[in-house]
C-alpha cells in the first residue's frame, strides 16, 4: 500500500510536470480557429433569452381539436369531421391559416413520389398509392372558406383576419381518405390472421405551427421530416365495427359503452397493479369474443390534453393487457396474437420504460401510454403522444429497444417540442441517447445499437453535417445523421465532457425549461452553457455544424536524453481534448489530457514527456478509445519492444 502510493505520486508530479510544457503549432488553415467560435446565434429577446430559456414574452398558439370519425375496415376508408379552435397568440394578425395535409404524400402527383422518380427522396418507400385526403368542405360559421391546395399544404383564407393577442377562430372540416394498403410512412393497413390493424396518423387536417422563428412552418411532407404542430386539447369520436377494440393518444371516457364488464374490471385491476394483467386475451381473438352484445359500430370517445397531435390504431385482432407504471401511468400492449409469445412482455418494457425516463429526466405527463404492434413483419416503429407503432422484433432486447426507443419519443419530442422537418437529430437523436441507458439497465451493455465500431464506419462514409435538414440528406445517411451521430454526441458530452452530474442538471435544466414549449438549437446550446457554466463553441461545431470526421494522430516523436517531445495533430477540421498514455519500459505509466483550449491556435500541439526517449515503450493517444476516432492506427507510436 505504501509503496504503491509512493508509486502514485511520482507519476502524478510527472504527469504535473508534463502539462506545461505543452505548445500550440499554428496550422496552413486559416479558419481553424473558427471551430471556436459560437455558432450562428440569433438575437436574445423577451421571447428567446440569453441563457436559453423562454422568456417573459414567449408565446406559443393554441391548436384545440374536436373530431368525429368513422372508419370503414370493410373498404378501408376513413371520413371524418373536425371543429379546430385556434387562438391567435403571436403578435401579430393573420389573415390566412395554413394546414398539413399530410395524406397527400400517397398521391401519384405528390411531391414525394416525383422525387422518387427522379432519383432522390424517400418516395421509393411509397408502396401504396390513393387520391390522398379528399376535402368535402372547409368552413366558418356555416359558411364556405376560399382554400387552396398545394401538395400536402393547404392555405385557408380568413372572412376577415384573426387579431393578435388572443383572439380565436373557429375553422370546420370534413374529409375522407382511403387508408393504404400496406402500412408506411408511419400508417396505414396491417394484415394479420385475425383481421387486419389500422394504424391511423397524420390523419387529419392539422393547422401548420406559425411561430417567432420561421413565421408559419410550411416545409411540406417528403418522408424523412416528420412533424411540428402546436399543442392543443383534443376530444375525438372514432366509430369503428363493433368487433374492433381502438387505442389512442388520451384517455378513454366511454369504457361502459364499448367494453365488457369483464374487460372494466380487469382494468380497474391494472390500474392498481405494476403486474401485467390480461384485458382481452388470445383465446378470446381466436373465438371472435371479448367484445359487447349486440349489433352495429360502437364509438369509442377519448379526451387528451397539451398534447402536439392525435393517433389511434383499430383491429379486431388485438389482444389487449395492460399495468400501471410507479408514475400512475396506464401502460397498455395491443397486439395480433402471431406476436406470442414475446408481446408478452411488451407492457412490462413500456412501464420498465417510462419510469427510467420519468426518474432520470421528466416525469410522464399523461396518464396513459399504448404500445401497439401495427406494423407486422414490417419493422421499426414509430410515435405520437400517449401512443406509439411497433413492428416485429425477434427477441427479448430487440423488443424492449424498440419499445425504449419509441415511447422515448413522448420525452423528444412529444413533451419538448422540437421542429422534426428542419432538426431532426434534436429528437431522433436525444431520444437515442437517453434510450442507451435504460437498456444498459436492464442488459447489462448497450448491444449492437451502440456498437462504436459500426458507428465509426457510417461516420467514414458521411459527407454532411447532423444540422441538415432531413428530407435533404442524402440517401441512407438518415440514421446516421440524425440518430447515431447525435446520440454519441450527447453522451461524449455526458461522459468525457461535462461529466454525469454536470450533464444531468445542464439537460434537465433544458427539458424542464422548455417542456410543452418549442425549442430551436439555439435555446438548446445556450441552455446548455448556461446551465453547465462552459463554453461550448468548439463541441457544438465539430459534432452539430461540421461534417468532418474525428481524427486524431501522433504526428512525430522527437528523441531526447533528458525528454522526449511528442506532436499531435487533428487530422481534420474536428477538435477535442486528446487523452495520452505513456508506457515506460519499466512498466510505469505516465498519463494525461491535452485540453481542447490548447489546439485554438492551430490543429497541432507538442508536450514534452521528462524522462529520456530510450526508457519510453509505446505512446497512444486515447488509450480507452473514449472519444471518436475514425483511424486509430496512427493513435499509437511504438518506441521499444
Amino acid at each position: 500500500m505504501i509503496a504503491r502510493s509512493f508509486t502514485a505520486l511520482v507519476l502524478v508530479l510527472l504527469v504535473h510536470n508534463v502539462l506545461p510544457a505543452q505548445r500550440a503549432e499554428r496550422g496552413t488553415d486559416a479558419t481553424w480557429s473558427t471551430l471556436f467560435l459560437s455558432p450562428p446565434r440569433r438575437t436574445p429577446d423577451l421571447v428567446r433569452t440569453a441563457s436559453g430559456r423562454p422568456g417573459p414574452h414567449y408565446w406559443q398558439q393554441q391548436a384545440d381539436y374536436r373530431i368525429e370519425a368513422t372508419l370503414d375496415a370493410e373498404s378501408g376508408t376513413l371520413s371524418a369531421s373536425l371543429r379546430l379552435h385556434y387562438t391567435n397568440n403571436s403578435p401579430e394578425d393573420l389573415p390566412f391559416l395554413w394546414f398539413h395535409l399530410e395524406q397527400n404524400i400517397f398521391r401519384k402527383d405528390s411531391t414525394a413520389r416525383l422525387m422518387a422518380d427522379a432519383g432522390g427522396g424517400v418516395g421509393e418507400r411509397i408502396e401504396s398509392e390513393t387520391t390522398g385526403i379528399e376535402l368535402s368542405h372547409v368552413r366558418a360559421r356555416g359558411k364556405d372558406l376560399t382554400y387552396s391546395v398545394h401538395d400536402t399544404l393547404m392555405r385557408v383564407e380568413l372572412p376577415k383576419p384573426l387579431r393578435a393577442g388572443g383572439h380565436s377562430v373557429d375553422i370546420e372540416i370534413a374529409w375522407s381518405f382511403r387508408i393504404p394498403d400496406k402500412a408506411a410512412l408511419r400508417m396505414g393497413r396491417t394484415d394479420t390472421p385475425d383481421g387486419p390493424i389500422f394504424a391511423l396518423a397524420q390523419w387529419f387536417p392539422a393547422v401548420a405551427k406559425f411561430d417567432d422563428i420561421h413565421g408559419w412552418n410550411t416545409l411540406p411532407y417528403l418522408g424523412s421530416g416528420e412533424f411540428y404542430t402546436d399543442f392543443g386539447d383534443y376530444e375525438v369520436e372514432i366509430t369503428v365495427p363493433r368487433s374492433h377494440v381502438v387505442a389512442s393518444t388520451g384517455t378513454l371516457e366511454n369504457p361502459s359503452r364499448v367494453l365488457t364488464s369483464a374487460q372494466r374490471e380487469a382494468l380497474n385491476k391494472a390500474a392498481s397493479s405494476q403486474g401485467t394483467v390480461s384485458i382481452r386475451c388470445a383465446n378470446e381473438v381466436a373465438l371472435s369474443q371479448g367484445r359487447p352484445e349486440g349489433d352495429g359500430p360502437l364509438t369509442w370517445e377519448f379526451h387528451a390534453k397539451n398534447v402536439r397531435t392525435f393517433a389511434f390504431a383499430s383491429s379486431q385482432a388485438f389482444v389487449w393487457d395492460a399495468a400501471t407504471a410507479s408514475t400512475g401511468t396506464l401502460c397498455q400492449s395491443f397486439y395480433p396474437r402471431s406476436a406470442l409469445p414475446l408481446w408478452e412482455e411488451g407492457t412490462r418494457d413500456l412501464r420498465e420504460s417510462i419510469e427510467h425516463y420519468s426518474r432520470q429526466w421528466f416525469p410522464y405527463p399523461w396518464p396513459v401510454a399504448n404500445n401497439i404492434n401495427a406494423f407486422g413483419t414490417g419493422g421499426g416503429g414509430m410515435e405520437y403522444p400517449m401512443i406509439i407503432f411497433n413492428g416485429r422484433c425477434d427477441s427479448s432486447y430487440d423488443l424492449f429497444a424498440l419499445v425504449a426507443h419509441e415511447i422515448g419519443h413522448n420525452w423528444f419530442p412529444m413533451v419538448v417540442n422540437t421542429d422534426e422537418r428542419r432538426h431532426a437529430w434534436m429528437d431522433e437523436g436525444f431520444n437515442t441517447f437517453i434510450n442507451y441507458y435504460p437498456i444498459v439497465e436492464r442488459f447489462g451493455s448497450g448491444g449492437s445499437w451502440f456498437d462504436k465500431k459500426d458507428w465509426t464506419r457510417a461516420w467514414i462514409k458521411s459527407t454532411h453535417p447532423m444540422s441538415t435538414a432531413p428530407d435533404r440528406m442524402p440517401a441512407g445517411s438518415l440514421g446516421f445523421l440524425a440518430y447515431d451521430k447525435p446520440a454519441w454526441m450527447m453522451r461524449t458530452l455526458r461522459e468525457e465532457v461535462l461529466g454525469t452530474e454536470r450533464f444531468d442538471r445542464a439537460f434537465r435544466d433544458y427539458v424542464h425549461a422548455w417542456a410543452m414549449k418549442s425549442p430551436t438549437p439555439d435555446d438548446f446550446m445556450r441552455c446548455m452553457e448556461n446551465a453547465a457554466g462552459s463554453d461550448l463553441s468548439w463541441f457544438w461545431q465539430s459534432w452539430i455544424f461540421g461534417a468532418a470526421l474525428a481524427d486524431v494522430a501522433i504526428e512525430e516523436v522527437n528523441a531526447g536524453d533528458d525528454a522526449t517531445e511528442v506532436r499531435v495533430r487533428h487530422q481534420r477540421r474536428f477538435v477535442q481534448p486528446v487523452p495520452w498514455l505513456v508506457e515506460l519500459t519499466d512498466g510505469k505509466k505516465l498519463e494525461g489530457t491535452i485540453p481542447v483550449d490548447s489546439f485554438a491556435a492551430g490543429p497541432a500541439v507538442s508536450f514534452s514527456c521528462p524522462v529520456p526517449t530510450k526508457s519510453i515503450r509505446r505512446i497512444t493517444l486515447d488509450a480507452q478509445e473514449r472519444w471518436p476516432d475514425v483511424q486509430r492506427g496512427n493513435n499509437v507510436r511504438v518506441l521499444a519492444k
